[in-house]
């Protein structure tokens, strides 16, 4: 008898998927399926998108009143701790956004030139001096 190629996924003819790095992305999107809003989870600075895009992006579902949950760390990939952007704040032309840390407690600013500098956060955990991946709110369109 003649040997049978391997079935299912990775099997003969079919590429094997690529592995997938979601650290909460499908809890969110079960979460909120009913309130018509997805998020789509990305690494920051990774070469695909940078934090200034990030946030950039971030800034229109949080004037909406969407949280946008993050994950911060001490350098690129690597993720220690998820938090919460809740809200961003615009005085004088200088922007500051508003952080939560479910695990701490802290709620905390941070001016968008620190924040961007990657380099220190004001929270209690100072290893944690960036932010290391995003999960970028899309909101459906709906008819009224």
């Amino acid at each position: 008898p003649m040997p049978r190629p391997p079935s299912g996924p990775g099997g003969a003819g079919v590429p094997a998927a690529a592995p997938t790095n979601k650290l909460m992305e499908d809890l969110l999107n079960e979460a909120t399926r009913a309130l018509g809003v997805s998020f789509r989870e990305q690494d920051v600075d990774d070469g695909h998108l940078t934090l200034e895009a990030a946030l950039a992006t971030a800034a229109g579902p949080l004037g909406r009143g969407i949280p946008v949950p993050i994950a911060l760390g001490p350098a690129v990939a690597q993720h220690r701790r998820l938090a919460l952007i809740l809200q961003l704040s615009t005085s004088s032309g200088k922007r500051a956004w508003q952080i939560y840390d479910p695990f701490s407690g802290e709620l905390y600013w941070v001016s968008e030139g620190d924040l961007l500098a990657r380099t220190e956060l004001p929270c209690s955990i100072k290893t944690n001096r960036r932010v290391t991946r995003i999960a970028l709110p899309l909101v459906k369109a709906t008819t009224l």
